[in-house]
């Protein structure tokens, strides 16, 4: 499949994502708790991770950690996807300030993305490359069953 290909699937899959957060956030589905809002929330940071570096490899380098960080910071998608989801959080968390809830995101956001940026790295250093998108979609299976289990 051309990277053409991927690049228009990606952007209907975004289309449909930004759909669906504006769609919450219109219907406020209100939660109690930032890690139960913010659980499946990550699932979508992370394969936004994990799709984005595939699309435009030439902007990401091995060995170079902040760098990359900073390319997925200034990425479109990536920012289109942090504003809404802010907005998510901040509109459906109760029980917290909509700036308390912010700066948990954007916290939380910075560190998974430091520690998923980090992994990856290491993986392709000292085993395959292709190795961490199995390992990506292990950690997913574990967020969704974190979130089946405790909420």
């Amino acid at each position: 499949m051309k990277r053409e290909d991927l690049s228009k699937i990606f952007i209907a899959l975004y289309a449909v994502l930004l759909t669906l957060y504006i769609i919450v956030i219109v219907f406020a589905f209100e939660k109690e708790h930032f890690t139960e809002a913010f659980l499946m929330d990550s699932v979508v940071f992370i394969s936004l991770h994990l799709v984005i570096p595939f699309i435009y490899p030439e902007k990401y380098k091995e060995g170079k950690v902040l760098a990359n960080v900073g390319q997925l910071l200034k990425n479109p998608f990536f920012i289109g996807y942090f504003v809404l989801s802010s907005v998510y959080l901040c509109k459906n968390i109760i029980g917290y300030q909509w700036y308390e809830v912010l700066l948990a995101h954007i916290v939380t956001v910075l560190v998974v993305l430091l520690v998923l940026e980090a992994l990856r790295q290491y993986i392709a250093k000292h085993y395959k490359k292709e190795y961490y998108i199995p390992i990506c979609y292990f950690i997913l299976f574990l967020i969704i069953l974190a979130k089946l289990i405790w909420f």
